[in-house]
């Protein structure tokens, strides 16, 4: 499911039949002559269309970077693009990730990134960024595009598709020319591209010039009203507008007005699948127990009513975000918020059991359905880490009541493990917290590995350490514990936090040298690579700094050396080797 996930976000919609808006080719060949092209304006006005109308005619295939909600957290944002990279360079490594390490300096990271992502695209290529605006109301890339588009080469476009115009931070490179606009006042269709739509839509029903002059007018050439109204039937007459409404609300009065000219059938399969961000058919017959689930989509679809195509495929499907809006809100009414929170969490389930965590976890949290998102926080909780999405996991578990926060050891654990390279004293008192509910709770394995997480929190935050003495008095207890739990790898994550907490507190405790020497052996023979490589990096500290066993820390350095190089290898890990 993740595959499928990727090639929807990286993969442009299919093209259907569109009008030609040559008007406007001609001001997009006069944009790409500069790095970045930025098109605004409102959902509707056929920002998307445009612009793989006018690649298709101009015979070139862009890069596409499907910009949605799971991009606020920076990490996922730079995971993509990174895989979009390795697309197209398979040969080379992958591009780094944002791993907490590198929070503190987030601009020199993306930049960075972004001149090592851009060295590895085909020469000539454009990179589209669709929807930018879906990244969130406080979308953190939004700081970040001075950095991101600064150093494009020569040879690369790219073209921002977004509701709003660029931001301020932008204005050097307005002002210098670097980035080119078409906004809102250039996507409005003319008298003359009205016309045409007409005529590509093969509308029966005759337009006299004083018609498409009343449509222009009523409709601002907004493409989306314009669409929805010659859906309607022949015999309606136009209702009159007034300018005072929103767009939002025009389009809500003429997609109404066809909606309720559907069948039964396809109403109720418009309203459970708008819960859906994407929509496979396998999905859809699921949700809605309908098998004529493709036929539906793929008519709406071939219509262009709002309904795109994704990557080629007769299987996944979208709706335009306007239409979504306004089938979400209709199921609210029609269904009830409890019914529609009853459909968000049964998506929920079919997505989980296709690999789609994402997604599962934001209907989950949409629906209020708090049981099921926790089950899924903790099942899924060390994968999503383990791809470096921090902000993610935060915001499903802050999500949760508050209640329900501080009663979950495990709750506090992997929040403890969220912060603790961010902010180790934090992460220490989340992993107090967790350790206290799991001696009322008896949690064992959340026992032993919340204390091991405090004591590697303490080695990250290099302050004061005469608490540590708390965490070595339960020392013996915690290794009775691991023995009945009986896993080499939770056995290898106890030895360690041993090691650290003696040798940042008690260098001259009674089994210093017995944590010494299985730290030696988790160096050389561990299972877990970052465990291997931390513990490292730790034991030549101690080598060097507290016992002076240079000769050791040579043979340390000839054995590790290596390995220090490997690209999985933590940078903050490579720093305080090489230092």
């Amino acid at each position: 499911m993740e595959q499928t996930h990727l090639l929807r976000k990286l993969s442009p919609p299919s093209y259907s039949l569109s009008f030609d808006r040559t008007r406007l080719f001609s001001k997009i060949d006069h944009s790409l002559e500069q790095p970045v092209t930025w098109i605004s304006g409102p959902a509707g006005a056929g920002k998307t269309t445009l612009v793989l109308s006018y690649f298709k005619h101009r015979g070139i295939s862009p890069l596409w970077f499907q910009v949605d909600e799971s991009d606020s957290d920076l990490a996922s944002f730079f995971y993509h693009l990174g895989l979009l990279a390795q697309q197209h360079a398979p040969e080379q490594d992958a591009l780094a990730q944002l791993t907490p390490e590198y929070l503190h300096g987030i601009p020199v990271f993306a930049r960075n990134f972004a001149r090592d992502f851009y060295s590895r695209l085909p020469s000539g290529s454009v990179l589209i960024f669709d929807n930018f605006q879906d990244a969130g109301a406080d979308n953190p890339l939004d700081g970040l595009l001075p950095v991101i588009l600064a150093d494009i080469p020569s040879t690369i476009r790219v073209v921002v598709l977004s509701r709003s115009i660029p931001p301020d931070n932008l204005t050097p490179m307005l002002t210098s020319g670097e980035v080119q606009t078409l906004n809102w006042q250039h996507l409005q269709f003319t008298e003359e591209e009205i016309d045409g739509l007409i005529k590509l839509r093969n509308t029966t029903q005759p337009f006299s010039k004083t018609e498409i002059a009343n449509l222009h007018q009523t409709t601002q050439g907004w493409v989306a009203s314009l669409v929805l109204m010659l859906e309607r039937p022949f015999d309606k007459a136009l209702p009159l507008i007034s300018e005072g409404r929103s767009k939002e609300t025009i389009f809500e009065f003429y997609a109404n007005e066809l909606f309720q000219l559907a069948n039964d059938e396809v109403k109720s399969f418009l309203l459970k699948t708008a819960v859906l961000q994407n929509i496979d058919i396998d999905v859809a017959e699921k949700l809605t127990e309908n098998m004529n689930s493709k036929n539906i989509l793929d008519d709406m679809a071939q219509r262009n009513y709002f309904t795109i195509k994704r990557f080629g495929s007769s299987a996944n499907f979208q709706y335009h975000p306007l239409f979504r809006e306004f089938l979400l809100t209709q199921a609210m009414h029609i269904l009830g918020k409890e019914q529609l929170a009853e459909t968000q969490s049964q998506a929920a389930d079919i997505l989980l059991n296709q690999g789609d965590v994402t997604h599962a976890a934001e209907l989950l949290r949409q629906a209020r359905d708090w049981d099921k998102l926790l089950a899924l926080i903790l099942q899924h909780a060390q994968s999503i880490l383990e791809k470096g999405h921090f902000s993610t996991l935060r915001h499903w578990i802050t999500s949760l009541p508050k209640k329900m926060q501080t009663q979950n050891s495990w709750l506090y654990y992997w929040q403890g493990m969220i912060e603790i390279t961010i902010n180790p004293i934090s992460a220490i008192c989340y992993f107090q917290n967790a350790y206290r509910l799991t001696q009322q709770q008896s949690d064992p394995l959340a026992q032993v590995l919340s204390w091991c997480g405090a004591i590697n929190a303490y080695a990250y935050s290099w302050g004061e350490v005469k608490t540590l003495d708390n965490w070595i008095v339960d020392l013996e207890s915690i290794l009775a514990i691991t023995q009945q739990i009986a896993d080499p790898a939770i056995q290898e994550q106890v030895d360690y936090a041993a090691y650290l907490a003696l040798m940042y507190r008690q260098p001259r405790h009674v089994k210093m040298k017995e944590y010494e020497d299985k730290v030696w052996d988790i160096v050389l023979h561990g299972d877990n690579f970052q465990t291997r490589i931390q513990a490292a990096s730790q034991l030549l500290f101690y080598l060097t700094w507290w016992s002076g066993d240079f000769d050791k820390a040579e043979i340390l350095v000839q054995t590790m050396q290596p390995i220090m190089e490997h690209p999985a290898a933590p940078p903050l890990v490579k720093l305080t080797w090489h230092s």
